[in-house]
């Protein structure tokens, strides 16, 4: 039948994760991997250890996106194709997550490909968990390589098939169009087999991500440096989506890392907004109420002179 038995002893510590990888298969441990490859009798499969001191927090911190593994690690996030593991959250997010992380529960982090959007998510359980149930959500999109956040506490995380729906069954859910939900119309959970991204919540309550955006804030790094002053008296959004409800916030530094000072909070009016400061660096906080999708900010900076 050629089933047999072997053990993994090259890295110290008990295997962590493991799934398929093409004709492949990779068990993980919290600090090493191995990749196996089925070779017939008499070894039938054969383990070789990937170099470095990369593993998985967890059985469901691995996903597969598609001819590789999307990971998370006990120091890293990793993408992995076979070849060797590359690291992608270095100098973006991954001090901020590790700082985030509860070392305790880290091993209940969740990541799910939403293949449709292209997008991973990271669930996961933040220091402030008293329950270990992940309570803080990171997103990386793929195509763009950009990261979000989008925090919600969840119990399990996967791709909800949908029945679809007719005229015939549109009341089964809103008996009026006012009580229907804020989906869009060209969704696929509205679509017979469609797949939309679910979870359920603490409360046990399926719940799809269908809905129209909420809160969503965004800030910006420094623009400026330490030779001369600059005077702002606002800045404009570029936007796929405009937002019909926005606020900036201006803040002003005079050394690079030194302490932020606070300049006011302007509206949006006319796609801009009137925020008037004058320092050597500036930064900039945008806090939104509905839709939207900023593509660029253009501030506008004027010489205000050397000190």
């Amino acid at each position: 039948t050629q089933a047999t038995t072997g053990r993994l002893v090259g890295v110290p510590g008990e295997i962590t994760a493991a799934a398929m990888l093409g004709a492949y298969a990779v068990a993980y441990k919290e600090r090493g991997m191995y990749l196996g490859q089925y070779v017939g009798t008499p070894v039938v499969w054969q383990w070789d250890q990937v170099p470095g001191e990369v593993g998985c927090v967890g059985p469901e911190a691995v996903t597969d996106i598609g001819g590789a593994h999307f990971l998370v690690g006990p120091d890293n996030f990793w993408l992995y194709d076979g070849t060797r593991p590359i690291p992608i959250g270095t100098g973006q997010v991954r001090q901020w997550f590790y700082n985030d992380l509860s070392a305790t529960y880290r091993y209940r982090t969740i990541v799910h490909y939403d293949r449709q959007n292209s997008r991973i998510w990271i669930h996961y359980p933040s220091a402030a968990s008293s329950t270990g149930q992940p309570d803080r959500a990171l997103v990386y999109h793929l195509v763009t390589k950009q990261w979000g956040r989008a925090n919600r506490s969840v119990e399990a995380v996967f791709q909800f098939i949908t029945p679809g729906l007719t005229w015939d069954t549109l009341s089964s859910i809103g008996a009026t169009w006012d009580s229907l939900p804020s989906t869009p119309w060209d969704s696929q959970s509205y679509q017979a087999a469609g797949r939309t991204l679910a979870y359920f919540d603490t409360a046990h309550t399926l719940l799809s991500l269908t809905g129209t955006s909420g809160n969503s804030s965004f800030t910006t790094g420094d623009m400026g440096d330490d030779e001369g002053y600059t005077y702002s008296n606002q800045v404009r959004l570029r936007c796929l989506i405009e937002p019909e409800i926005a606020a900036a916030t201006g803040y002003t530094r005079e050394t690079s890392g030194g302490a932020l000072s606070i300049n006011g909070t302007a509206n949006l009016s006319d796609g801009k907004f009137d925020v008037r400061q004058s320092g050597r660096y500036h930064r900039y906080s945008f806090e939104f109420a509905n839709d939207n999708e900023i593509r660029g900010i253009v501030p506008q900076f004027k010489s205000a002179g050397m000190r």
